[in-house]
């Protein structure tokens, strides 16, 4: 606590805003701030982010860093829009710019319940943001697309796709979460008489059109079942 007050004094720190999660701090620091005859910087706590059951968004509802997102090819306009809608609203507007969002932006617009993160959302807004882009940006963004999933097709020999319809059935009943998801492909890898290595190559190439992509079990929590299915069955 004396370390965050006195790193905030010397930057010259005069707004704070940070997840509720640290509402309880607020009342220490500004015990500290106090006591050493320091002005209390204006603090403001945000509701966090939620995955679709309720709880605290966290890596087995799928959670991945903005780097992962950008890998498998969301706009990072659409991102950059959900995320701000995320807990913050301007009247009924989902769509916007950078340029609205910044002249919007204010306190008074931030929810006071937590946001639960929703990936067909994010998916509409990558359709509307597409949409309003020139030709020039989305041929760039088709262009690197297409540049990695011509290296992608290379994972998918025949043999490759022959594996994942075997995997498919394995994959259609039982929970979706990422303990399960890994004991299902662990099996079957050894059923296989290989190691899960080996089939992730032909995963990554199927769910994500690419060969390096964030981790397979992360994409099929943020995919879903559905489109894990549809999309292992059209790769196969």
């Amino acid at each position: 606590m004396l370390a965050v007050v006195v790193d905030d004094r010397d930057m010259g720190v005069t707004q704070i805003i940070r997840g509720d999660d640290h509402l309880t701090n607020a009342a220490r620091q500004t015990l500290i701030f106090n006591a050493l005859g320091w002005p209390v910087p204006g603090m403001a706590h945000i509701p966090l982010i939620h995955g679709p059951d309720g709880a605290k968004l966290s890596k087995r509802h799928g959670a991945l860093g903005v780097e992962a997102y950008r890998e498998i090819r969301y706009l990072p306009a659409a991102l950059r829009n959900y995320l701000a809608r995320l807990g913050w609203s301007h009247g009924d507007d989902e769509f916007f710019t950078d340029a609205q969002a910044r002249d919007w932006f204010d306190l008074k617009g931030i929810g006071k319940s937590p946001a639960r993160f929703d990936v067909k959302k994010l998916e509409n807004l990558c359709g509307q943001q597409m949409a309003q882009m020139d030709d020039a940006a989305l041929q760039q963004e088709i262009s690197t697309y297409l540049d990695a999933a011509e290296k992608a097709a290379k994972a998918l020999d025949t043999v490759s796709r022959g594996i994942l319809k075997q995997l498919t059935p394995h994959l259609q009943s039982g929970r979706w979460d990422r303990d399960s998801l890994e004991v299902v492909l662990n099996d079957f890898a050894a059923s296989q008489d290989t190691k899960f290595g080996k089939l992730a190559g032909p995963l990554r190439a199927a769910l994500a059109g690419r060969a390096v992509t964030p981790s397979v079990f992360d994409m099929m929590l943020v995919l879903g079942r559905d489109e894990t299915l549809a999309r292992l069955t059209d790769a196969a």
